[in-house]
């Protein structure tokens, strides 16, 4: 498995490869909610000749290499579920090569849209041949964003309630949190068009996901850890 020194952010090259390895496993969870098995099975070696293919092998982790190997209706309901949502990490991905732009945070990933940026399931394009990233200091806006709306999700699940976001964002004692205008509603993070402390249950599980999984993917990106599953994601 390719691995790049700790604390080390990764190549353009490197990441648009972790990015395509993503959308494949996400692609995986997919197909398993197949009621088809066969036309499943035919898509699944599909994927798995597209890795080979592609050169991606080295970038495939265990865990990942076992979900890839399974049978159809052999992937389990949590795996299925957790391979979906490699999605929102591979479109983390794409933004920092410049393929795409990112939703809002309660929005979550055109699979279609992410998979063509990504060129899966076919080969790279020319455009794609000599990848390059954004700025950093783009990337490390985009961190400090996407860590600020996990932290406060996983806050709303802990403790309830309404805070005044703009406020704490200056004065957190884990240092300033980066928010802008379009990420809230009456001052605290927004969901479906209401304060977070309105949210359904349902939707902030939702929002929750989709920021677990932005966050791993821009911790990896900024060199946290090599190993992707690795990755601490703690807020």
């Amino acid at each position: 498995m390719d691995t790049e020194s700790e604390n080390q952010p990764p190549s353009a090259d490197r990441v648009l490869r972790r990015a395509r390895v993503l959308a494949a496993i996400a692609h995986r969870g997919l197909i398993e909610q197949d009621r088809d098995r066969d036309r499943a099975r035919g898509v699944l070696a599909q994927i798995r000749r597209w890795i080979g293919n592609e050169g991606l092998h080295g970038e495939v982790e265990p865990e990942e290499r076992a979900r890839i190997e399974s049978d159809v209706g052999a992937l389990g309901a949590e795996a299925t579920v957790a391979s979906v949502w490699r999605f929102e990490g591979a479109a983390v991905l794409g933004w920092a090569l410049g393929l795409m732009q990112l939703p809002a945070h309660d929005r979550v990933n055109d699979v279609g849209a992410v998979s063509t940026a990504l060129a899966v399931g076919g080969s790279l394009p020319e455009a794609l041949r000599a990848p390059t990233l954004r700025s950093a200091r783009s990337i490390d806006r985009m961190r400090e964003r996407l860590f600020a709306i996990h932290w406060r999700v996983v806050e709303q699940r802990l403790r309830p309630g309404t805070i005044d976001l703009v406020s704490f964002a200056r004065t957190a004692w884990f240092g300033p949190l980066e928010i802008d205008s379009s990420m809230l509603i009456d001052g605290d993070l927004g969901i479906d068009g209401a304060p977070i402390a309105r949210a359904s249950a349902e939707a902030l599980r939702r929002v929750a996901s989709i920021a677990r999984e932005r966050h791993q993917a821009i911790n990896w990106l900024n060199g946290d850890d090599p190993i992707y599953s690795e990755v601490d994601v703690s807020t």
